[in-house]
This record gives C-alpha cells, sequence and structure tokens, in this order.
C-alpha cells in the first residue's frame, strides 16, 4: 500500500465516522501532495465531493464530482468517471 493509498483510506475512514472536517483536510492535502499522479489526485477529489455532499454542501459536492467525471474520461480513468457519476445521484 502507498503513501497515497494510506492517505486515501484514513480519510474515508475519518468520513465515515463523523470527522468531515478532519477527513477534508486530509484530502486536500493528498490532492496536493499527489500533483503529477492524475489518478491519486482524482480519487481524492472523488473523495473529497462524497464528503462535501454528505457534509451538507451538496452543490459544491455535485460540482466537484461532475469536474472529476469530466476529467477521468478525458483521461480514459472509466472506473473512477463511473463512480463519480455514481456519487452524484
Amino acid at each position: 500500500m502507498s503513501i497515497f493509498e494510506a492517505g486515501l483510506a484514513a480519510a474515508r475512514v475519518e468520513a465515515a465516522t463523523g470527522k468531515r472536517a478532519a477527513a477534508a483536510s486530509r484530502l486536500r492535502k493528498l490532492e496536493t501532495d499527489a500533483k503529477g499522479y492524475l489518478g491519486v489526485e482524482l480519487e481524492a477529489r472523488l473523495a473529497l465531493g462524497e464528503v462535501d455532499i454528505s457534509s451538507g454542501q451538496a452543490a459544491q459536492g455535485r460540482a466537484r464530482l461532475e469536474a472529476v467525471e469530466k476529467q477521468a474520461r478525458e483521461k480514459g480513468f472509466m472506473l473512477t468517471a463511473s463512480l463519480a457519476a455514481a456519487a452524484r445521484r
């Protein structure tokens, strides 16, 4: 498991246990740290969109997820694109 995967997993646990602010902070840092690793960046933004929605910021979360879906499709990350589309619904 890479440091990026560990960070994503930790953020998802934080979000699932109600620590959404901590999860969002970790995901924003992870997105910055992962520059150059597009798959990780997309996954971090996907998770951040999900956190936004679960935190009551539905419009912001859906917009983020739409952007993730579009970029993921353009770059060939079809699973991530599908997950982003599903999370928007």
